[in-house]
């Protein structure tokens, strides 16, 4: 497949999908989001509407070129500042040794019309690779798994199951020792159950992996926005709510975040609560809700006298109806 009917073939699935409602912007919203959220039922219910496409469309994996989240950037907000970057680091644009690392397992796809020096030298090349860890894209991690599980099944490899587990643990606890999010957002199709087994325990560990990392950057992401309220400073709230969409976890930093209103003059109040009318318009942020609900907690238990300020009093009611409204409908969605 060259890139160009890779590219359009694609971009046409996910246009018309889009176009007959079938495919939605709250969908791949949610697709796109680090693993942690693929284990809410909505967004099980998401990756099957997902499988039912590949199916009606006849597509693979291959055939999906960027991530999800990407694809959403590009039709839904017309976000194409980094494009040329991704397109560079696909692999029909990789340098010429890189290129090879992909065809020795590619070849083996057809082993039956290699000839015994070639199907040796391929499988040699992808067992040291494999060995060594170099097959660090999961999808082709898993295309390889399961290369390697049919040549063995079929007595043409004497690399063993047992071996192919353990040499892909061993990989997937080098990939947790990172502070990065893990994308596992692809799909293969797992002809064994141990492929399928492997898979389950890198879904299992990268779930839990990006939850960590996750919990941290909102922590972090937290502090940043109660500084930046302080700072009274419209234009980065405005940019942290809006643009970045950080997911706040962390409900220690609830009675922080409302004093921090509290205090706040009434223009910060105000825009405030115009940027997260935006922000939570729709039903994204659902993750969220157990940071709400003890923002409301905390604003029902504040004891302030605002008897002689009458505009902050009205800023700050209003607060507490948004508040509620963003509660509210997370629960009504989560149910």
């Amino acid at each position: 497949m060259s890139f160009f009917h890779g590219l359009l073939k694609f971009f046409f699935v996910i246009l018309i999908e889009l176009k007959n409602g079938d495919l939605t912007e709250e969908i791949l919203n949610s697709l796109k989001y680090p693993n942690y959220l693929l284990e809410r039922d909505e967004c099980k219910e998401y990756k099957n509407k997902l499988d039912s496409l590949f199916k009606k469309y006849n597509l693979s994996v291959r055939d999906i070129l960027f991530d999800l989240g990407d694809w959403e950037k590009f039709l839904i907000k017309g976000d194409v500042s980094q494009i040329n970057e991704m397109i560079q680091d696909l692999h029909f644009f990789i340098e010429e040794e890189k290129q090879e690392e992909i065809s020795s397992w590619r070849k083996l796809l057809n082993f039956r019309e290699l000839e015994e020096e070639d199907f040796n030298k391929y499988l040699e090349d992808v067992i040291g690779k494999f060995q060594e860890n170099k097959y660090t894209e999961l999808h082709v991690l898993f295309y390889v798994i399961n290369i390697l599980i049919d040549l063995y099944e079929m007595n043409v490899s004497d690399y063993s199951l047992e071996s192919i587990k353990k040499q892909a643990l061993k990989l997937l606890d080098e990939l947790l020792n990172s502070n990065n999010i893990i994308r596992l957002s692809f799909r293969v199709n797992h002809n064994h159950d141990l492929s399928y087994d492997i898979y389950k325990e890198f879904e299992s560990k990268i779930f839990e992996h990006n939850k960590k990392i996750n919990e941290e950057k909102s922590n972090k992401s937290l502090e940043n926005l109660i500084e930046i309220i302080k700072q009274n400073n419209k234009g980065k709230i405005s940019e942290f709510l809006l643009e970045k969409k950080t997911v706040f976890l962390d409900k220690k930093y609830s009675k922080q975040f409302v004093q921090t209103i509290i205090g706040s003059n009434n223009k910060i109040i105000s825009d405030f609560l115009h940027l997260i009318q935006i922000r939570y318009e729709k039903t994204g942020f659902r993750d969220e809700l157990d940071f709400w609900k003890e923002v409301q907690k905390e604003l029902s238990n504040q004891p302030v006298d605002l008897r002689d300020r009458k505009v902050k009093q009205f800023n700050l009611n209003r607060f507490k109806e948004k508040v509620t409204e963003i509660v509210d409908k997370m629960q009504n969605h989560n149910q």
